[in-house]
């Protein structure tokens, strides 16, 4: 494929607190971006821009009788090919089967959500600093083709791995028109599923060094696995508890 079995990854973040009470924070990372003057032929065209972004703002509010709230809200974006490389091997990830048997999910080095992702999470919270601590999260997350099973794309001699467009273009120079649109779009791909879950949290401290914390979350998703009408949804409960012995 012409490269070396590597992936490079650049990012940068910051964090900055304008004023009392308020935080913003971001995230950009990329894998590779072909500037204008690369761009020369329908191969340099077939090289994906991949990079993601990652922006949030995070807001405490002091109550007058005790305690605060703590609000926030965070957005993230992926191009459909970030941490994609030409083969699975070079690419920033691993590949393993989930406990029903869907095979090809993808543990992304990165965010969690991986390539070809649209998402925010909303949050809303209060602590006391003493007894008690609630949140109430809301996260929608859209995801296209390209997050499921992409690695599974095989040439009929399973010699190539064909998902990557410049791979794609290289196994057939005829192929321009569909790699070119495919390697230049910053959209969701294809059947794109849409996650939402609600999770709520309580934690209460019985004793000064014993605590106890529930969590419950609804998840609801439209498009599953990225197949057009199928709806899933479940329900999962957490309850734990913490002695500190000092």
């Amino acid at each position: 494929y012409r490269e070396a079995h590597f992936c490079a990854y650049y990012a940068f973040s910051f964090d900055i607190i304008p004023c009392n009470y308020l935080r913003i924070y971001g995230l950009y990372s990329q894998n590779e971006i072909q500037s204008s003057t690369e761009l020369k032929s329908d191969l340099d065209y077939s090289y994906p821009d991949s990079l993601g972004i990652q922006l949030g703002v995070e807001a405490t509010i002091p109550c007058n009788f005790g305690g605060y709230f703590n609000t926030y809200l965070e957005g993230i974006y992926t191009t459909p090919f970030h941490y994609l490389k030409q083969t699975h091997n070079n690419s920033l990830s691993r590949v393993r089967t989930d406990i029903d048997g869907y095979g090809g999910i993808a543990s992304w080095i990165g965010t969690p959500f991986g390539p070809d992702t649209l998402g925010a999470e909303l949050g809303l919270g209060y602590n006391n600093y003493t007894k008690i601590r609630s949140q109430l999260k809301y996260l929608f997350v859209a995801h296209g083709t390209n997050s499921f099973g992409l690695f599974s794309k095989k040439s009929e001699d399973e010699q190539y791995e064909l998902y990557y467009p410049s791979v794609i273009y290289l196994n057939d120079n005829s192929k321009a028109c569909e790699t070119i649109p495919m390697a230049r779009t910053y959209a969701l791909t294809n059947t794109v599923q849409y996650t939402n879950r609600i999770t709520l949290i309580n934690e209460y401290q019985f004793l000064k060094n014993f605590k106890g914390e529930i969590e419950t979350s609804y998840i609801f998703v439209f498009n599953n696995h990225a197949k057009k009408s199928t709806f899933a949804h479940g329900f999962e409960c957490n309850l734990g508890f913490r002695y500190e012995m000092f």
